[in-house]
């Protein structure tokens, strides 16, 4: 068994020191640069028979993003700080 102190010589699963986790980088395309190419590549008719097949709410989500979600169902819009305050007031008067 290796002691606490064992030298990182003795420890290959390590990094060395200026050695990267990810020698190869970063990906350099991303799906969303893939379909870029791909939607790039086709006639109108293709575009749109490819669009017919994708749900309405994708297609929503696509053009305009995810709608605002502000909904509050934890502090019933007090700040974070003020409701775990109160959070622990009522908590310690049941004890």
């Amino acid at each position: 068994m290796e002691s606490a102190n064992s030298p990182k010589s003795e420890k290959p699963w390590l990094f060395k020191p200026g050695q990267s986790g990810n020698p190869s980088g970063r990906p350099k395309d991303t799906l969303k640069v893939y379909m870029a190419r791909k939607l790039s590549g086709m006639t109108p008719e293709e575009k749109e028979e490819f669009i017919l097949g994708i749900p309405k709410e994708v297609q929503w989500k696509m053009a305009e993003g995810n709608p605002k979600q502000d909904t509050d169902v934890t502090t019933n819009g007090k700040d974070l700080i003020v409701a775990m305050t109160e959070l622990k007031k009522k908590y310690e008067e049941n004890d």
